[in-house]
């Protein structure tokens, strides 16, 4: 048995320390139950002087047999003229004894009846049950059985996995099948893509095992999408049940009842977990809530559905292996058209329901994001069957009221795959529909292409809010017109933009919206302003918009989403006037407040901003690792690096060859002039060029969130030599939290020397064994496959040099 160590350690505080009279172990099928069961058993035999009996009652039918299967399996000759129970009773009343009942869920009744009645007559004994499904007698303690955890991560290190217990079952089981089987760095990836794709569930895992024989890792992987065709041929000797995932999760199926049943069918339509009132809409039956919510209880009982463990309205979820099965059901049902349009129906519903059309602007913005970030597999769902039913207008409806979620939290490409595909088809869309999609994918590709193909869309759902005097959306129209113009070098243009976007909001200054949006024109109207070179009049305005916004937030309680933006300006005016440490404070508030409402493209731009002041000083380093960390960050969220980050960050001035060509337009333009301005001499080239670049390869392995505090710690005083970076800026992750012993800092210096075992063992006057477990041991630390790889890394991170004698050694992180 793999892990379950948890599992064991209650079991065996409950059964022995609190002397419960009924431990059931419950859980879904395939999770291992019976061998949990067994193993407990087994913990806690001695302390029973009587023993232990196993009561199998998987081959029952008749639940009124569970008396006369626990006589057999005690030996014990029963009197036809009386009572099964009292002839257990009058055996068990004296006896110190645990009963083991495996299998009790589709007896369920007639089982807990029955061990209702005996724990009642037989105070000393003790009873072990395993269920689907909880028995719900007096007395009664749960322990629930989960599937296996499966590694979190996105490691492709074997010896970052291997440690995992899902990982684990599946290195065993494949083995047993093929013994020359290894986790290797080359597979570890696909064996945890496939443990992850099977939730971690025991059977599940050793029934995809049983295909090693004839697929590779990754191609058994490229199986996972027919799962559960995939999922069968177990062991013969195991129960039919067992046999395939099929027929396990159909044992609970069959339990229940046709109303529940269809009820299972239907919710798996979601994706990613749903609410009680998802489920409500979608069941589409005429039955009542409390109904619905029984059948729920049944379903969770009977472990087929999951509680999710959150503060705020319960949530419930499915395992996909048994969404899976629920989804075949449904299609043979012939109800599967209906229960996927209602699930489509609710969400739009929903969507519509949160203003999510102008969710930035709102008020309570980040919660709106939020619920729409936790309903993505469901919106994705509702929008694939729109697409599959051929709903263009539900699907552009759909995704245009996403429009912030795609935008803000980095769905930009998927946001326009959906829009595009939407707007493309041959069927009649009404006006306003296309134009919502229409405005919807400007503001997408705004970020994406900029104005040369924003603008034109946006101008013309503009046209149409018009026609049908749509003011809320006129207002939205001008708003998204203006900060689309901005990139044409326009000022005219981009004015006028600007004086009708202000116009049509003060019109609806009752909204809750509107102030909010007015804002955020009134920043364009700043970043106009610097690009003309107004820089005084930018500031002017920008201390107004600060000001403005800090007075709303204390009114409501809630600062505005996009706070954020005003201070990047500010930070970029100041930096062109050569105040760099206000500069410095504005692009740290401006990058706290990013982070925190999860503003992706300020982050990325206000990190890079902030690595530039430090490479002008000469702190190159830091910065290499700083622009590293937010390449890899902008890949992430489908932000364009070199056009969006890069860009406008060598316009305040770089060390070459990181500077590159100097010529700029539009807003970069104006930085640029600045900073010739500011530094007639330029800046000098960078030291050690190929040290950066190994740096930056370094940042771009490490969380985004270390570069960010990195970034918010960052002052201009403290020379990097002084206040040395944090250990992550200097070694790649592997690399940053290893402790070697004295020896094994030794080792690794002989490695970096290419010196073979034996040689290390002559120099060192110790055994060929003992420096291959110190090799082991550094190779294992450094996460490393190879000695050149150990030494690779070791030089490359300036642990130790190539040339460094047998006595040079690592220096020590204690």
């Amino acid at each position: 048995l793999i892990g379950r160590d948890t599992e064991r350690q209650l079991a065996h505080r409950w059964l022995i320390d609190d002397m419960v009279p009924l431990l059931t172990i419950t859980g879904p099928g395939g999770v291992g139950k019976t061998r949990i069961a067994l193993a407990i058993a087994g913990d806690v035999a001695e302390h029973f002087t009587d023993g232990v009996a196993w009561i199998d009652l998987a081959p029952l039918r008749d639940p009124t047999l569970v008396p006369i299967a626990t006589a057999t399996a005690l030996g014990l000759t029963t009197q036809p003229d009386r009572p099964v129970i009292a002839d257990l009773a009058r055996h068990l009343r004296s006896k110190q004894m645990l009963l083991l009942f495996d299998n009790c869920e589709h007896v369920l009744e007639g089982a807990a009846w029955f061990v209702g009645d005996l724990l009642a007559r037989c105070p000393v004994i003790q009873i072990l049950a395993s269920s689907r499904a909880p028995l719900r007698v007096r007395g009664e303690q749960v322990l629930m059985a989960e599937p296996l955890p499966v590694p979190a991560g996105a490691s492709h290190s074997s010896r970052v996995v291997e440690a995992n217990e899902a990982i684990q079952l599946f290195v065993e089981r494949a083995q047993a099948i093929r013994p020359s089987f290894q986790l290797t760095d080359a597979n570890a990836a696909a064996v945890t893509q496939i443990c992850r794709a099977l939730d971690g569930l025991p059977l599940a895992i050793e029934l995809a095992t049983a295909r090693i024989t004839i697929f590779s890792p990754d191609a058994l992987l490229e199986q996972m999408t027919h799962r559960l065709s995939l999922l069968r041929d177990g062991p013969r000797n195991a129960p039919m049940r067992q046999q395939t995932i099929t027929a396990t999760i159909g044992w609970s199926y069959d339990l229940l009842t046709p109303d529940t049943q269809a009820l299972f069918r239907r919710m798996t339509v979601f994706s990613g977990g749903f609410t009680l009132e998802a489920l409500q809409a979608v069941a589409g039956e005429s039955a009542n809530h409390q109904d619905i919510v029984g059948r729920l209880s049944t379903l969770v009982e009977h472990s087929l559905v999951v509680r999710m463990d959150r503060d705020d309205a319960p949530r419930f979820t499915t395992l996909e292996t048994i969404r899976e099965f629920g989804l075949a059901r449904l299609a043979e049902s012939g109800d599967e058209a209906a229960a996927r349009t209602r699930h489509a129906t609710y969400y739009l519903q929903l969507v519509e329901s949160l203003d999510a059309w102008v969710a930035a602007f709102l008020p309570n913005a980040q919660e709106i994001l939020d619920h729409l970030e936790l309903e993505l597999p469901n919106l994705r769902a509702a929008l694939a069957w729109q697409r599959e039913s051929g709903n263009a207008a539900g699907l552009v409806q759909l995704a245009a009221g996403l429009v912030f979620l795609w935008q803000l939290r980095s769905h930009l490409h998927e946001g326009r795959s959906w829009l595009e595909w939407g707007l493309a088809q041959p069927v009649q869309l009404s006006a306003s529909a296309r134009a919502n999609g229409q405005l919807a994918l400007a503001t997408v590709l705004q970020v994406l292409e900029g104005a040369a193909t924003s603008l034109p869309l946006c101008e013309e759902s503009l046209r149409v809010f018009q026609s049908h005097n749509d003011a809320p959306r006129i207002a939205r129209a001008f708003q998204q017109a203006a900060a689309s113009s901005l990139a044409l070098n326009d000022a005219d243009r981009t004015t006028r933009y600007i004086d009708a976007a202000l116009q049509a909001l003060g019109t609806h200054d009752n909204a809750a919206w509107t102030e909010r949006a007015t804002c955020h024109v009134l920043w364009i109207q700043s970043i106009r302003a610097k690009d003309s070179g107004d820089l005084v009049g930018a500031e002017r305005y920008l201390r107004e918009l600060i000001a403005r916004q800090r007075m709303m937030a204390t009114a409501s309680g809630k600062a505005q989403l996009h706070a954020c933006g005003p201070f990047l300006t500010l930070g970029a005016i100041q930096h062109c006037q050569n105040d760099l440490e206000a500069a410095l404070d504005s692009y740290q508030t401006s990058l706290d407040h990013a982070w925190r409402f999860q503003v992706a493209s300020t982050v990325a731009v206000t990190t890079a901003r902030i690595a530039g002041m430090v490479a002008g000083l000469g702190r190159w380093q830091e910065a290499a690792w700083l622009f590293g960390a937010t390449e890899a960050y902008c890949d992430t969220i489908d932000y364009d690096f070199r056009h969006n980050v890069w860009r406008l960050t060598r316009a305040f001035g770089l060390p070459q060859p990181w500077q590159e060509e100097r010529t700029f337009a539009s807003q970069a333009a104006a930085m640029w002039a600045a900073t010739v301005r500011r530094l007639p001499n330029g800046l000098p080239s960078l030291p050690d060029p190929d040290a950066a670049n190994k740096l930056w390869q370094a940042g771009r392995s490490l969380p985004m969130a270390d570069a960010v505090a990195h970034a918010l710690a960052v002052d201009l005083v403290t020379n990097r030599d002084d206040r040395p970076m944090p250990v992550v800026a200097k070694l790649d992750a592997r690399a940053a939290v290893v402790k070697l012993t004295p020896r094994e800092q030794e080792v690794l210096a002989m490695l970096c020397q290419r010196l073979t075992n034996a040689e290390m063992a002559d120099r060192l006057s110790l055994s060929r064994r003992t420096i291959e477990d110190h090799v082991t041991g550094v190779l294992g630390k450094l996460n490393v496959a190879n000695r050149r790889e150990a030494a690779a890394l070791a030089v490359r991170n300036g642990l130790t040099a190539r040339d460094s004698s047998s006595k040079a050694l690592l220096q020590s992180r204690t």
